[in-house]
């Protein structure tokens, strides 16, 4: 029981496709955590006079969004697209 669900959840996390919404949705997602860490980065370094350390909470960002962007989650493929098979097509002409 337990080993089928892990193995359900498991393929269910290697789908690789991403329907249109998803793709906005990410997009969206990437875009707030990339400028959210950026000016968080940018405060940080000013007020300790420290690049290096704006230049490390970026990387930081970077590495969340693309973690939480970048993998077909489910929550990006909850409005798959469908399309019609060949012979659904040459049924119609």
């Amino acid at each position: 029981m337990m080993v089928s669900r892990l193995n359900e959840w498991w393929t269910g996390l290697m789908k690789t496709e991403m329907d249109f919404k998803g793709q906005e949705q990410a997009e969206f997602i990437f875009k707030i955590i990339l400028i959210s860490f950026g000016v968080v980065g940018w405060l940080a370094g000013f007020f300790q006079q420290d690049f290096r350390l704006t230049i490390f909470v970026v990387l930081v960002g970077l590495a969340v969004s693309l973690l939480v962007c970048v993998p077909s989650w489910p929550i990006f493929r909850r409005h798959p697209l469908y399309f019609l098979s060949s012979e659904e097509i040459e049924s119609r002409h």
